[in-house]
């Protein structure tokens, strides 16, 4: 058999009430009664109150001030770790060395770094094959456009999203084609 809760008598004191009818009887909540007043003794009835009150907050800077200087220093070096584990990642994706990663931040990053890459590919040419006028033609001519591109890329980085992206695009197509000449030159110097 059921509990049944003994019905309240409506308050006459002018509160707004609500009335419920039930199969088990009828049940009426005033507004006071939904609001949940906080009476000294009893929990907080919610976060901001919890919060608030000054035993909890006593207690919380107790706990910090005697744990605070433990964790502090364990915390930044696990940040710091982090960090560098982030930045040897990226730098491995973009093929540079993780030292020189800061040079390499922002949305025109990647197209610097793959810059610098080609760069450093075409000087290495140069080193190997620098006695042949046809690699010497195509270094010069490399290494002018590369300059261009990377004023291109220095000037997409302060340019609209919509623009930067196209611009961007326009300089990968560049970059892709002096790629491919590059391959030629050194399959080519592969060869027997």
């Amino acid at each position: 058999m059921a509990l049944r809760r003994k019905s309240r008598a409506r308050s006459t004191t002018g509160d707004t009430s609500r009335s419920t009818d039930t199969a088990s009887g009828s049940r009426t909540v005033t507004k006071k009664a939904r609001k949940q007043v906080t009476v000294p003794g009893t929990k907080p009835a919610n976060l901001v109150q919890t919060l608030t009150d000054p035993k909890v907050a006593r207690r919380g800077l107790t706990i910090v001030k005697l744990v605070g200087p433990t964790v502090t220093p364990i915390a930044i070096q696990a940040s710091v770790g982090i960090r560098k584990l982030v930045d040897q990642q990226r730098a491995q994706r973009l093929g540079v060395d993780p030292d020189r990663i800061g040079a390499y931040r922002g949305p025109t990053g990647p197209t610097a770094a793959r810059i610098d890459g080609l760069t450093g590919s075409i000087e290495d040419l140069m080193r190997r094959r620098g006695s042949e006028p046809p690699v010497v033609r195509f270094v010069d001519a490399a290494r002018r456009r590369l300059a261009d591109l990377s004023n291109a890329v220095e000037t997409a980085a302060s340019m609209p999203s919509g623009r930067r992206r196209a611009t961007l695009r326009a300089i990968h197509r560049d970059l892709n084609q002096i790629e491919a000449d590059l391959l030629t030159f050194l399959v080519r110097a592969d060869a027997p």
